[in-house]
């Protein structure tokens, strides 16, 4: 082959190669933009159902369907009161008290009598720890670091989460041990937005109550 030839085969498989470089480079700048978008709708996605989580919700119904089949349950009676908080660290925070529960005779709250205290601890439920969510799953697992049930202190509990605009429907993922029956629970929650000014108002009538 005449050495001309040999120039031109070789600048031919070059430009090939220059070719094919180049493809590839936009092939993996094009990649590259499919993962930056997909991990940025990914992150859109938590980021929108953490914003809808996080802030304080006011109890609504509390309600236990025992898994044989049986009447619904309501733990906490009809009308009971709770409130669960959700920050934007990660933290979480939940109280449910029975509508009525016994006084104690006592105003020291450490002298209770037996019957005092099965009524004050079966009466109401509190515990608190970290959140996280699992987008894929639409469920928030907590990893309780204190609780009144002393059982539940270290373990993880797991709840299905649905919205319907300021409601919040939580539901437990697995079957709960309650009263000696296995239940699924269902909570349903709506968000608080009051202002300073109606805590205050409040507080000034229910102190006003009371003295009066």
């Amino acid at each position: 082959m005449k050495e001309g030839g040999e120039k031109y085969r070789y600048l031919k498989t070059d430009k090939k190669c220059q070719n094919f470089i180049i493809d590839y480079s936009l092939e993996t700048n094009r990649s590259k933009k499919r993962v930056i978008n997909e991990t940025s709708a990914i992150a859109s996605i938590m980021t929108s159902l953490k914003n809808e989580l996080i802030g304080t919700w006011k109890l609504l119904s509390y309600i236990e369907v025992p898994l044989d089949g049986d009447d619904s349950l309501f733990p906490m009676g009809q009308n009971p009161y709770g409130i669960l908080m959700y920050s934007p660290e990660g933290y979480m925070a939940v109280q449910i008290s029975k509508e009525e529960r016994m006084l104690y005779k006592s105003n020291d709250k450490m002298m209770a009598t037996q019957e005092e205290m099965v009524s004050s601890l079966q009466g109401y439920i509190a515990f608190c720890g970290k959140y996280q969510i699992d987008n894929n799953r639409a469920v928030v697992s907590y990893s309780v670091q204190s609780s009144l049930f002393p059982n539940w202190k270290d373990q993880l509990q797991h709840r299905k989460i649905d919205f319907d605009g300021d409601v919040l429907y939580l539901k437990s993922t697995e079957p709960i041990l309650s009263n000696g029956v296995y239940v699924n629970s269902y909570m349903t929650w709506r968000r608080i937005d009051r202002s300073v000014d109606d805590f205050v108002d409040e507080s000034i009538l229910r102190e006003y109550s009371f003295n009066n």
